[in-house]
């Protein structure tokens, strides 16, 4: 009885392989039902064998995972083939957890599938520092595009006026010196417009600064809104404005510059009960 005594010997090395083995495994039939699972399994999953045998490994099932994932499962395993993946799966006291499972197919001689061998490694604590890490880097990434935007909004307003939202002196000086040396090197036209609000001292003066101020940010939202982006539209000082316009001839300028006396001629400023009206002069 020497061959049956090495044959039982084999296989009891083999069943406390399985037993004691610190993965999780999972024999099913070739239907999917379960047939056996080892302790680490129970120890997992909070099920005992008695309440899985007969079952299908669905009963562990999160429910967020997507259905795709278990389709390509179940066709690469009937086809033969070795299976392995991520999944989220759900204890019997309803906690979530994450494994790393190989299920591999049993042939018998014939190579008709027999079994289904499915072998989970916990990756719980991996996934989760790796779900943190990620929530982390979205939020450190969240919070460098604030900081940049604070930077943007910072450089901004570095250069902007405060009261008409076009640019501030300083930067039409770096601006208009800078396409200066650039027409120096690439010959073309460049004009410069001086805006002066007409009568503006009387309307202060009658109407109080506010006033003013309400006619200044009307004339800013005008520039604004009737420049190129090559322009460079800028309050000089006071009631004075200044517009920049790279590559644009004396008489393409004048053009421009009586369409914005027009329009300004057109505009009532209401500050109160008064109705003000006023005009720009302008030179090129």
């Amino acid at each position: 009885i020497t061959a049956r005594k090495q044959a039982e010997e084999k296989l009891r090395i083999f069943f406390h392989a399985v037993e004691q083995n610190p993965t999780a495994i999972v024999i099913t039939d070739p239907q999917g039902r379960i047939e056996y699972v080892n302790p680490r399994l129970v120890q997992l999953s909070g099920y005992s064998l008695d309440e899985l045998r007969g079952k299908t490994p669905q009963i562990f099932k999160s429910g967020e995972t997507a259905d795709d994932l278990y389709v390509n499962l179940w066709e690469t395993v009937k086809s033969g083939q070795v299976w392995q993946g991520e999944i989220l799966n759900r204890k019997k006291n309803g906690e979530t957890y994450w494994v790393h499972e190989m299920i591999a197919p049993v042939l018998d001689d014939g190579g008709v599938v027999t079994h289904f061998v499915a072998m989970q490694e916990d990756i719980t604590d991996r996934v989760r520092a790796e779900l943190e890490l990620r929530d982390l880097n979205a939020r450190l990434q969240l919070k460098l595009a604030e900081i940049e935007s604070l930077h943007d909004q910072l450089r901004e307003e570095a250069v902007r006026d405060g009261l008409t939202r076009l640019f501030n002196r300083r930067y039409m000086e770096e601006t208009l010196e800078r396409e200066i040396s650039r027409v120096e090197r690439e010959p073309q036209s460049i004009s410069v417009v001086m805006i002066d609000v007409d009568l503006f001292k009387a309307i202060n003066d009658k109407y109080g600064h506010q006033a003013g101020d309400a006619v200044l940010q009307t004339l800013g939202t005008m520039l604004l809104e009737n420049t190129r982006i090559s322009d460079i539209a800028c309050r000089y000082g006071g009631d004075e404005m200044l517009v920049v316009m790279p590559g644009a001839t004396q008489e393409v300028a004048i053009a421009r510059a009586e369409e914005w006396r027009a329009a300004f001629s057109m505009m009532e400023f209401s500050f109160g009960e008064a109705r003000i009206k006023t005009t720009l002069s302008l030179g090129i």
